[in-house]
């Protein structure tokens, strides 16, 4: 009975660190800026982040698994990491200072990067999964259909990108549209790899997976964001790869099917991704990003070993690597690419093995591109989770 009990309360906590932790988080976001909160939402998501916090230290005492060497690889990162949050917070130059107060930057990285993976890595996957993937898909359709109602407006009016939203006269706080790109993109892999490849019938309903396809497009659409295009690309080869004839067969008939629906959506979120990618192809990236790299280049060349600091003039530089050799230099890498290798190379063959695990891998990829292309690794909820279940199964 003690067992049972034991495993009934760790389903539900894994789950709820499953819900928050993905698409929910931007769901509370949400729900607070339609309440025009948003200058509270601190006062929200903090203390949200520490329940997170608590829950997962918890499951990490209780359980009590070994560490592995490729834990301790991370654990060793994690140490230089933090330690440089405090070294740019001494250097207080006009140049160096965090654009945040660094126990926000502390809280950040142990709430989404450093404890998922030592959670995920110690929980049971092969008995949680389904309680996991159900978990994401469901805040990520909660998240959709409160977004498509909060943005309505925004939708009819055709902004061409969310963040558009307020030179068009609407006075509404809106979420980073990377934010509601890339959950859009994890959401349209995962569902359509359950769509094409239900083996296990984890979810059942094809209805509900087409319903969280078609609305996490618009959002998608509306973030007109070229990295999750990306993502949802690799992804789909994944899936195309691991699928059987039949999947592969259905996949054909899925995308020429998709084609006018995709076509009709682009017209009715008034997305400018077409015009993103085409200005990318012709004129190449007319962004600020060569500029952030650069900065980071010149940091890492000033600092090779151990690097200097994590942002400079409060700006992360958008790219995984190159934030590690700014930041911690040569050791932080040679630490950190071992975790990445390794990864990548047992995980498609967990995926090889197991089909059904292929979820693993999708939320894995999307969350790599998303790291490579946006974002910051002290809020890399994508890259870690997946990686702390695929390491747990190294030896």
């Amino acid at each position: 009975m003690l067992n049972s009990n034991n495993l009934s309360a760790d389903r539900k906590i894994i789950s709820f660190i499953s819900f928050f932790l993905f698409s929910g988080y931007y769901f509370i976001l949400i729900l607070v800026f339609s309440l025009g909160l948003k200058n509270y939402s601190r006062y929200i998501t903090v203390p949200l982040r520490l329940i997170l916090c608590f829950l997962m230290i918890y499951l990490i005492f209780r359980l009590k698994k070994k560490w592995n060497k490729f834990v301790r690889l991370f654990i060793l990162f994690s140490i230089i990491y933090i330690s440089k949050i405090f070294y740019t917070e001494i250097i207080i130059t006009d140049e160096g200072f965090l654009s945040r107060s660094w126990y926000i930057y502390i809280l950040y990285y142990l709430s989404f990067s450093f404890l998922p993976l030592i959670t995920f890595y110690s929980i049971n996957f092969s008995k949680y999964y389904k309680n996991i993937l159900n978990t994401i898909l469901a805040s990520g359709l909660l998240l959709n259909i409160f977004a498509i109602y909060f943005y309505i407006d925004i939708i009819f009016y055709g902004v061409g990108r969310l963040n558009l939203a307020k030179y068009n006269g609407f006075l509404i706080d809106t979420l980073n549209p990377l934010s509601l790109g890339y959950s859009g993109a994890l959401l349209i892999t995962l569902s359509l790899n359950e769509l094409l490849n239900n083996r296990n019938k984890i979810v059942r309903s094809n209805i509900y997976l087409l319903i969280l396809i078609v609305t996490s497009l618009i959002l998608f659409f509306l973030s007109s964001s070229r990295g999750p295009l990306i993502a949802i690309l690799v992804s789909i080869i994944l899936i195309l790869k691991i699928s059987n004839l039949k999947g592969k067969i259905n996949a054909l008939i899925l995308i020429l099917l998709s084609i006018p629906v995709v076509v009709h959506l682009i017209k009715f979120t008034g997305s400018n991704i077409i015009e993103r990618i085409l200005a990318s192809i012709i004129k190449g990236d007319t962004s600020e990003r060569w500029e952030l790299y650069n900065e980071a280049l010149n940091e890492f060349i000033k600092n090779p070993f151990l690097g200097g600091r994590i942002e400079i003039s409060g700006i992360y530089p958008h790219n995984l690597f190159l934030e590690i050799l700014m930041g911690t230099g040569i050791l932080g890498l040679i630490l950190f690419l071992p975790l990445i290798i390794v990864s990548f190379k047992l995980g498609f063959r967990i995926v090889k093995m197991n089909p059904e695990y292929a979820f693993l891998m999708i939320v894995l990829i999307n969350g790599f591109i998303q790291y490579m292309f946006s974002g910051s690794i002290y809020g890399a909820i994508l890259l870690f989770a997946p990686m702390g279940i695929i390491l747990s199964k190294s030896k």
